[in-house]
């Protein structure tokens, strides 16, 4: 038994990377880490993600005042 002393864990996490203001943010790892896919939100759509994010992603952020929607399918369908 040892007293006195204290252990830290040494931190894994990296820093997430931010989501800039008016943006939405698709990251491919939980809890907003690895490389986003950002875009901004503007009126229209993106009817289907770029395949470096495609079927990778796992945290979102809209930084936006904008309502963003992911469907799990094509053409709005699934979840």
């Amino acid at each position: 038994m040892c007293h006195g002393l204290r252990f830290r864990r040494a931190s894994t996490q990296r820093a997430a990377i931010e989501c800039p203001s008016g943006y939405v943010c698709i990251y491919p790892e939980i809890n907003f880490g690895g490389q986003p896919w950002v875009r901004r939100a503007a009126d229209g759509n993106v009817k289907d993600l770029p395949s470096a994010i495609r079927d990778r992603g796992s945290s979102m952020r809209n930084n936006s005042d904008r309502t963003a929607r992911v469907y799990e399918k094509r053409n709005r369908a699934g979840r």
